[in-house]
């Protein structure tokens, strides 16, 4: 549906979707476009992008933002497993797709259906070099997770070069600390290791690729790794790491609403394990959000908020399967009222702070049956 917000096209939207769960998240189109227009700008005109939409698009609906990024002529898309990739596929997505972490036990996805595997080791090599592949080559340059690593070149050459049915598209690596300007130095080295790897290969395998190894905070802050390609993943949902000084805008707001509104007697204990004693009666609104859908239970016993009608409105007891309480003793609010758990005000970076943990956590961790409601301003 598209058309300003004071349409209240949601209205439209609440009677033409099929699940009933009252909690949604809701994912503006506009801004996801805006992010991906930022980001477009600030990398060289002959840099391509690929953009990652695994996770189910980092929590936010992976069809629907895939084919914004398909009708942006987006040069790859990024998923982790071959199941998300022929999920895409058989929603209409035409884009070529990367997988890396392919299963290659059925090699058809990648032979009939443009989907091409990432390879980070012999034993993967080894599983594709008979077919007629495209295959994107992983580096380990200090991540020390998957990929080949520099003295691993010599060996590689010399396989590559004795099955002509492997076509090597890309050569690539993962920047570990980019987000942290205390491990410049770190990532400098990992990006010198890295274009060692990618002269030599192409001098011994004499094909031509395309070389990419910065993420999102390797575009912001280390501009002359761009090589022939970015990898744009959670910029384009609105988290940066340039804080304030970003254009970035947040894409996603996870909302609920107020189910009850109850009062609870000064000495009495809130939910599971009755924490949250208070010596004073209090207003409790119970909210339909639990850590099923993605509300982490760490939130608890008031390291966590909501927004209700422009109001923080601490958690208190323990967040539950699928509710939570929170004081409202001093907030103006009813039953059916619209509460906000992240958007513009809170952020996902808070909520990650208050949990101890990372903004791509926090998105990803909105569960599926939580309604994703598109629009477009």
């Amino acid at each position: 549906l598209k058309g300003a917000r004071l349409f209240q096209f949601e209205k439209i939207a609440n009677r033409l979707k099929k699940n009933t769960h009252q909690t949604t998240l809701e994912v503006n189109l506009t801004r996801l476009q805006s992010n991906f227009d930022s980001i477009r700008t600030a990398i060289k005109p002959t840099t391509k992008i690929m953009a990652m939409v695994k996770a189910l698009a980092y929590g936010n609906g992976g069809f629907q933002i895939a084919k914004l990024l398909e009708y942006n002529d987006i040069a790859f898309l990024g998923v982790e497993y071959t199941d998300e990739a022929t999920n895409l596929r058989s929603s209409g997505i035409t884009a070529p797709l990367i997988v890396l972490n392919p299963d290659l036990n059925s090699l058809e996805p990648y032979t009939e259906q443009n989907i091409q595997p990432v390879i980070y080791s012999f034993e993967s090599l080894e599983a594709v070099k008979k077919q007629p592949i495209k295959v994107h080559l992983e580096f380990d340059t200090g991540m020390h997770r998957l990929g080949f690593t520099l003295s691993d070149v010599p060996k590689l050459i010399k396989v590559i070069k004795s099955n002509p049915l492997i076509e090597v598209c890309s050569v690539f690596s993962h920047l570990a600390v980019a987000d942290n300007p205390a491990n410049d130095e770190f990532t400098l080295k990992q990006i010198e290791e890295y274009t060692v790897i990618c002269d030599l290969l192409q001098e011994g395998i004499n094909q031509p690729f395309i070389r990419h190894i910065s993420n999102t905070a390797g575009i912001e802050r280390f501009p002359h790794a761009q090589f022939d390609m970015v990898r744009l993943g959670i910029g384009l949902y609105g988290i940066s790491t340039l804080g304030k000084n970003s254009s970035l805008q947040p894409v996603s707001t996870f909302k609920s609403y107020i189910t009850q509104i109850r009062e609870v007697n000064a000495g009495e204990g809130i939910g599971y394990g009755q924490f949250d004693k208070a010596e004073t009666k209090r207003r409790i609104a119970i909210i339909a959000v639990g850590y099923a859908d993605g509300f982490n239970r760490s939130f608890s016993q008031g390291k966590g908020y909501f927004l209700i009608n422009g109001q923080r409105a601490k958690v208190v007891g323990n967040v539950c399967m699928d509710m939570t309480m929170c004081d409202v003793t001093k907030i103006s609010c009813s039953v059916g009222d619209e509460v906000i758990i992240f958007g513009d005000n809170p952020r996902v970076e808070e909520l990650a702070k208050a949990a101890e943990t990372i903004p791509y956590e926090i998105l990803t961790n909105v569960s599926e049956r939580v309604n994703r409601v598109f629009y477009q301003e």
